[in-house]
């Protein structure tokens, strides 16, 4: 039976990548500006790089108005390839290909493999690559806005270069195939993403694998609207079913397996849903942050794109990488234990209709719901919601009785 799961979780959570852990002070990693043929970027390797070791690589795609330098710096990857011991490039776009150096992932010669922006891109590991020790399991890819839709074009272009994606403020596969079209797609939503799930699919080719990828948005994004969050993951859910068995079964779907409702660090709501695979595998992930507008969540104080309160997408990005090497399987996220005394029945626009007795919200402002009504407990005595958002910061209190307040519409 599938299980849906809606949980409150702690705040400042630690991860560690690769080995080492963020918290100990570390030299700078060694920096420069190298180039291929025809792109500039900025590469960063850590100080204790041994050639014989072979290191994880970060490609970071900037947005428009950004440069390697900017977006390295609000991304803080530097020390983190540090201090977690990886190989990081920032491929930059120069203003000659686009007056605003934005990534032309709207113009169709720019959206396949073998051509344009993302074989320059597939470039650049090639050439750090063959300077350096690099573990071909574990090259990633990951964007900010227009860098974000470019993350997505070459994760399907390459997949047997990029192991996983991470996507901030981004698009869709093809979410536009010219600028009006891309600049509709930004305020509106692009086409039809379980029809870009396939035509991503069919651009794979005979390289086809499931590609993980998370997905970050701010609520309050006027740039590139929350839709377009969305529509990535319905996107990489339809291009990961069609590659993990062959079949549109929806064996990988949209409708989450865990959702997560929490705060971080600096005092922002958040939501987090996990997409599984047939075998519990966490397959996507999405972040939706209460009350960021464009930008990195998380990142560095005074950065250009930053949101330093939100949950931090460069730690939260890279430990879902680690998890996600080319050739393992893909990471697990357990759902919690207990509660119970809870239903949820999620819908295909993302919403869910939860029925639970107010005794399963606990006082640890957590409750708990499975899927299809098989939680125990649930009564006419209790509550009903409809929505897409997450309990207040405060949450609901123990045993409460009549309207419950969760940031939803609530009736008794």
């Amino acid at each position: 039976m599938r299980n849906t799961w809606i949980r409150s979780a702690p705040a400042g959570a630690a991860f560690v990548l690769f080995g080492l852990s963020s918290g100990a002070s570390f030299a700078a990693a060694v920096c420069g500006v190298q180039a291929t043929p025809d792109r500039n970027y900025k590469l960063c390797v850590p100080s204790s790089y041994d050639p014989a070791e072979a290191l994880p690589l970060v490609v970071m795609l900037h947005g428009c108005s950004e440069t390697a330098a900017s977006f390295s710096f609000d991304t803080e990857m530097d020390a983190y390839a540090e201090s977690r011991r990886f190989i990081v490039a920032y491929p930059e776009q120069p203003a000659s290909a686009n007056g605003t150096q934005c990534w032309n992932w709207f113009l169709p010669e720019h959206q396949a493999r073998g051509a344009g922006e993302p074989a320059s891109i597939a470039g650049v590991v090639q050439a750090v690559s063959a300077a350096y020790n690099v573990d071909a399991d574990r090259v990633y890819a990951a964007g900010l806005s227009a860098g974000g839709a470019m993350a997505t074009i070459v994760g399907a272009a390459y997949p047997d270069v990029f192991a996983a994606i991470g996507v901030s403020a981004g698009l869709e596969y093809k979410g536009g195939e010219d600028l009006a079209h891309a600049l509709a797609a930004q305020e509106l939503g692009g086409p039809d993403p379980d029809r870009q799930g396939r035509v991503a699919h069919a651009a794979m080719g005979a390289q086809a694998r499931v590609v993980p990828a998370m997905v970050f948005h701010g609520s309050l994004d006027q740039t590139v609207r929350t839709v377009n969050g969305r529509q990535v993951v319905a996107q990489w859910a339809q291009t990961n079913d069609l590659t993990s068995d062959g079949a549109d079964d929806d064996n990988i779907d949209a409708t989450p397996e865990l959702v997560e409702c929490a705060v971080s660090a600096g005092g922002m709501k958040y939501t987090h849903s996990v997409f599984e695979d047939g075998n519990g595998e966490t397959v996507l992930e999405h972040y939706l942050v209460d009350g960021q507008t464009h930008s990195w969540s998380g990142g560095a104080v005074g950065g250009q794109y930053t949101a330093p309160n939100g949950p931090e997408a460069s730690t939260l990005m890279l430990d879902f990488f680690q998890a996600h090497p080319m050739t393992a399987a893909t990471g697990h996220t357990a759902g919690p234990s207990g509660g119970g005394g809870a239903a949820v029945d999620a819908q295909a626009d993302g919403t869910f209709d939860v029925q639970a007795d107010t005794n399963s919200v606990t006082a640890s402002n957590t409750l708990y719901v499975t899927e299809s009504g098989s939680g125990t407990g649930a009564s006419a005595s209790g509550w009903t919601t409809t929505g897409t958002g997450c309990p207040a910061a405060s949450g609901p209190t123990a045993n409460a009785t009549g309207t419950q307040t969760l940031g939803l519409t609530v009736s008794p």
